[in-house]
């Protein structure tokens, strides 16, 4: 530190000096941008990314699943390999979901990780476990919502078609209230019974 540097007041400290600090390690933090069930366009590229930094242990799984709204069991996880992570440098992580595509390009593909540090016995505290499930898809969707009834349509983001046959369902939170198929203009129609819409969407803009 150089000796002319002053004070708001003009005040030199008059000598340099030569001061040790400690640089602390970088945060150690692991951040994926969405979790939960998720939709992806089957034109767009198929990958997911994530970050991370300072964290040198953890486990997790990705594979195909037929729910997507099912998350994988915390004894299906397996070890993830950290063994090319530097230390106190943030790290991008970009996961190709292609190989667990069907041939059309198209399903879900699920991962969920945990890497919270183990305790003394090895065990990651349940609470530190995330989910994402990404639906790569054609179809779109297009709703209209009333007291006594939710219409969806169902058609192809490539070619703007109606889809007969689609499933589809209301959900609150991660919990499927209705389920039904669209007919052959895409339509699919819900029928609300009396207080069934405060039940389903009352506060979700909250």
């Amino acid at each position: 530190v150089s000796g002319r540097i002053t004070d708001v007041h003009g005040r030199e400290l008059g000598k340099d000096l030569e001061v040790k600090v400690r640089v602390p390690e970088a945060e150690r933090y692991a951040f994926f941008p969405n979790t939960g069930s998720r939709i992806l366009e089957a034109q767009s590229v198929h990958r997911v990314a994530f970050e991370y930094q300072n964290v040198f242990d953890g486990v997790w799984k990705i594979g195909r699943v037929e729910d997507p709204y099912r998350s994988f069991l915390p004894g299906e996880l397996d070890p993830f390999d950290f063994s090319e992570t530097p230390k106190n440098t943030r790290r991008f992580e970009v996961l190709e979901l292609d190989p667990w595509l069907n041939e059309e390009g198209k399903g879900t593909v699920g991962v969920s990780w945990n890497f919270e540090e183990a305790d003394k016995k090895g065990n990651r505290p349940s609470w530190a476990q995330a989910d994402l499930q990404v639906q790569v898809t054609d179809l779109a969707l297009t709703t209209r919502i009333a007291s006594n009834r939710v219409l969806v349509l169902v058609s192809e983001l490539s070619t703007g078609l109606a889809v007969e046959g689609a499933e589809v369902a209301v959900m609150r939170g991660q919990d499927v209230k209705l389920r039904a198929e669209t007919d052959e203009t895409g339509l699919a129609v819900f029928e609300l019974e009396q207080g069934d819409y405060n039940r389903y969407f009352q506060g979700l803009n909250e």
